[in-house]
């Protein structure tokens, strides 16, 4: 869940200034508290040395008792920090002193000045434990927001992700799923747009597909007709008359349109995803016959053919395997010219037919959309359809032409 992530980065984002106030507002607390803690100390030390002197008239032996003067008198009691050096460390040892003056008890005796101190918590010793504090806190802080926010997060955003679910397996041939209803608006709102997306998006696809099947079926059947009635006129027509060959022309054109026809139906099925009968899949073999179906063909325009073929298996549909190959090789030799040659190689996440051809000083990408046109013309949909074949299994298909050599090379992902 990315959320997680992207929480936790903004909320230590957030926690550096407020880690930064935190110390700080922690140390000077600490170093507070060290102070009132040894004021009153010494405040209760030199009350209790006040009263021992009133009742017995002399200072109690009490190791607090740094120093006496017998030459100094505050009226007050007086605090103050100082340092006193540690004659073993040598080091430096921060204390809270106090002074103050006995009052004497007859006008004999003479003023005794008393200092107490008490060790304070140096400035290292705050910081450290500072440190130790911060990184406490933030500890069970970054804990706790970790638990939280999985907790919470993945309650809140369970709904999101069981819709997300059923859209990444959906598929437009299959029936609208059903969406949970959810506590969260924003949530239930979304679900309910995307049912009345997904309804709309099949209900599409459905009519399309009936057109164009409907469309398919009866253009076949009247081009059917059309193609028998020339037949059946080419027959009949004496031999040496003029309409022979507007009959033959208008026959030449009704097979072709039958072919565009059976090639648009089947772009429309190739766009709609309609071959998920995927298998694995010998593609040297389909390359093979192929290349035996035209030649025929090859052999009546004198075309030579090299190949290298080694065995190459690809999971996808055999029909579209079929399709992409023939008409791959059928370009080939189709815009081919007459002694000219074909180079096929299928070798191991390749696949490339290279064939001489008339010369195209344009862009030759520009020739695979459909029904583009070449030196001789329309290239048809041959390419489109291979194209549109190789996109949907993730292949690659190139076409270059350099001087009067065209190359249809397509890579397959690596396995």
């Amino acid at each position: 869940m990315k959320l997680i992530p992207k929480t936790l980065r903004f909320t230590a984002l957030v926690l550096i200034p407020v880690t930064i106030i935190g110390a700080l507002f922690t140390y000077y607390a600490i170093s507070s508290v060290s102070y009132s803690e040894a004021d009153e100390y010494l405040n209760f030390e030199m009350q209790r040395i006040q009263r021992y002197y009133g009742l017995y008239e002399t200072i109690p032996d009490i190791y607090k008792i740094n120093r006496v003067y017998s030459d100094t008198v505050f009226r007050e009691a007086a605090y103050r920090d100082t340092t006193v050096i540690d004659p073993i460390s040598g080091e430096g040892i921060q204390y809270r002193e106090v002074r103050f003056s006995l009052q004497p008890l007859s006008v004999s005796d003479s003023v005794i000045t008393i200092a107490l101190r008490q060790t304070l918590l140096g400035p290292k010793d705050i910081a450290r434990s500072t440190l130790y504090i911060i990184l406490g806190i933030l500890g069970m802080f970054s804990v706790s927001v970790l638990v939280v926010v999985n907790m919470v997060a993945g309650k809140i955003w369970r709904p999101f992700f069981h819709t997300l679910s059923k859209l990444r397996n959906y598929h437009v041939q299959e029936s609208v799923p059903e969406f949970e209803k959810s506590d969260i608006d924003e949530f239930d709102q979304l679900n309910k747009t995307v049912h009345r997306m997904l309804i709309k998006m099949s209900n599409d696809y459905k009519r399309t597909k009936e057109f164009n099947e409907n469309a398919a079926h009866e253009l076949q059947t009247q081009l059917a007709l059309i193609r028998s009635a020339h037949e059946e006129l080419l027959n009949t027509l004496p031999p040496g008359s003029e309409w022979i060959h507007e009959a033959g022309k208008a026959h030449a054109s009704a097979t072709k349109l039958a072919h565009i026809q059976k090639s648009l139906l089947l772009l429309s099925k190739i766009g709609n995803k309609e071959f998920e009968n995927t298998s694995v899949l010998q593609l040297s073999l389909l390359v093979n016959a192929a290349l035996d179906d035209f030649a025929e063909v090859i052999s009546m325009r004198n075309i030579s053919v090299t190949k290298l073929i080694e065995p190459c298996e690809q999971r996808m549909d055999e029909g579209l395997a079929m399709v992409l190959i023939t008409n791959i090789i059928k370009n080939s030799v189709k815009h081919n010219i007459r002694d000219g040659r074909i180079n096929v190689l299928l070798q191991g996440d390749r696949f490339e037919v290279s064939n001489t051809g008339e010369p195209y000083e344009g862009n030759p990408v520009q020739l695979i959309p459909r029904f583009s046109s070449g030196g001789q013309g329309s290239l048809g949909l041959g390419l489109a359809i291979a194209k549109q074949i190789c996109d949907l299994y993730g292949y690659i298909l190139i076409y270059t032409i350099v001087e009067d050599r065209h190359t249809v090379q397509i890579t397959f992902p690596k396995k």
